[in-house]
């Protein structure tokens, strides 16, 4: 008698389980326990993986495309879908992923996949005021130079400094713009964005 728990079946088991086979003889009854494993997978096709911004977890990522050999089917899932990659890890870090058959006779199998992470950009309405540097007001001629703005009071998340220059020269500077004649001049500033962020060109002053 075969059984699968204490549920007796009709025949002997062909899918992947623990049973009991149980044994009658001159009235005595003997039992054996006994496993029947399910089969390896082996994915033959990894599934695509598209490009992400950082800031993205891997849960915002869309597995498709993968393949199991005997065509299988089933599901690709992150087994860490909290990770945020860097763009340090572009190309480089491996994911693991967690392949899941529908059928039941077949164990999940893991691989690792890599990922390819852009630079996050920065949208410059989403600055706070203390964020942004501001031109300075009452400014009159006095033979001297004088600074045009001041300089902002923190900086966005992501961004190590700020960098300057007047409208029409090339270069950019961490010393905020002077100016000494009369006139009206317009300041451009530039936010350094860290390995993971775009540089940010702001409004001009």
């Amino acid at each position: 008698v075969y059984k699968k728990g204490t549920t007796v079946l009709d025949a002997a088991p062909t899918d992947a389980g623990t049973y009991t086979i149980e044994i009658t003889l001159g009235g005595a009854t003997a039992s054996v326990e006994y496993t029947i494993k399910k089969a390896k997978t082996t994915i033959t096709t990894a599934p695509t993986v598209p490009e992400i911004t950082y800031g993205q977890s891997l849960s915002e990522i869309e597995l498709s495309g993968g393949v199991a050999d005997n065509n299988l089917t089933g599901m690709f899932n992150w087994k860490t879908p909290n990770a945020v990659p860097a763009v340090s890890d572009s190309g480089v870090t491996e994911y693991e992923v967690i392949f899941t058959p529908d059928d039941s006779n077949y164990a999940p199998v893991t691989f690792t996949v890599k990922v390819s992470v852009e630079r996050a950009s920065t949208d410059m309405n989403s600055l706070t005021e203390a964020q942004k540097p501001a031109a300075k007001t009452g400014l009159t001629y006095s033979n001297e130079e004088q600074a045009l703005v001041t300089a902002p009071e923190e900086l966005p998340k992501g961004y190590t400094g700020v960098k300057y220059r007047l409208e029409g020269e090339d270069e950019w500077t961490d010393t905020i713009p002077t100016g000494k004649g009369a006139g009206t001049y317009t300041v451009q500033i530039k936010y350094i964005g860290d390995e993971n962020h775009n540089d940010l060109v702001g409004d001009n002053i």
